[in-house]
């Protein structure tokens, strides 16, 4: 969400207001972005033609189910719990199975997703309140330990692993919003308190706990995620309609005669 709202807005598909673009002095725009799990609200920070940051509100999380446990080959019992943010996300202790989530763990901590969601999978379960099936397994969330600093913020290391292979750049929203419900769950956080996740290659989100809700039976949490994107690329895609193997009848209204 936070990447698909940056780039809608600095590509123009979505004007910028404001009076962000050229040398105007910026300010705040919201907009909505419909997902597949439901809105998400968005309040982009904007300056000078550039989205600064972008700060996320999705559907509420909740956990679904506590003290798991599933054997995974090579690395033994493994205990999780399983939390709805938009997906399912096993959420995982890091120090558990020997995890700082430092940058020079991700090749290790890909594997372990890995070799875990392919054990975890089976039998887990993919029914959401009103969703109803959402599909196997998509997500882990490496949680690193909470520290409160001196100023009192609080923050932790965070990883998210998305099946198949792949360690974040970011701690990523539905990371951060999926830990949030745990924290708000154990009372450790409440409305208004906030935790900055950190992943492995050093980016910083910060989510915020509004407040309790229900999804179905289960008690859940709205929270928002702030975070910033790159623009790192603008690619263009060109179609060879005498190309054999391209089919263009879908495109025969558009092309003319």
């Amino acid at each position: 969400t936070i990447c698909v709202a940056t780039a809608l807005l600095e590509s123009g598909m979505i004007e910028m207001t404001g009076g962000a673009q050229g040398g105007g002095h910026g300010g705040e725009q919201r907009i909505t972005l419909e997902s597949p799990s439901g809105l998400a609200h968005v309040i982009a920070r904007t300056a000078d033609g550039r989205v600064e940051q972008i700060t996320t509100q999705g559907e509420p999380a909740f956990v679904a189910e506590r003290g798991l446990t599933i054997e995974v080959p090579e690395y033994g019992p493994v205990g999780f719990d399983l939390v709805w943010s938009g997906a399912y996300y096993a959420m995982i202790s890091a120090a558990a199975h020997g995890f700082e989530l430092t940058a020079d763990e991700q090749i290790a901590l890909a594997a372990f997703g890995d070799a875990f969601v392919r054990a975890a999978r089976p039998g887990l379960r993919q029914e959401h309140p009103s969703l109803g099936d959402v599909g196997p397994l998509p997500f882990v969330h490496f949680m690193g330990r909470v520290r409160t600093l001196e100023d009192g913020s609080v923050e932790s290391r965070s990883a998210t692993y998305v099946h198949p292979g792949v360690i974040c750049r970011s701690p990523t929203g539905t990371g951060t919003s999926a830990r949030l419900a745990l924290l708000a769950g154990d009372g450790v956080l409440g409305p208004g308190d906030t935790l900055e996740t950190i992943s492995p290659r050093g980016n910083r989100f910060i989510g915020t706990v509004l407040g309790q809700t229900d999804v179905g039976d289960f008690p859940a949490w709205n929270s928002t995620t702030t975070g910033s994107a790159r623009l790192m690329a603008r690619s263009k895609l060109t179609v060879d309609l005498d190309d054999p193997l391209v089919d263009a009848s879908d495109l025969e209204g558009l092309l003319g005669p």
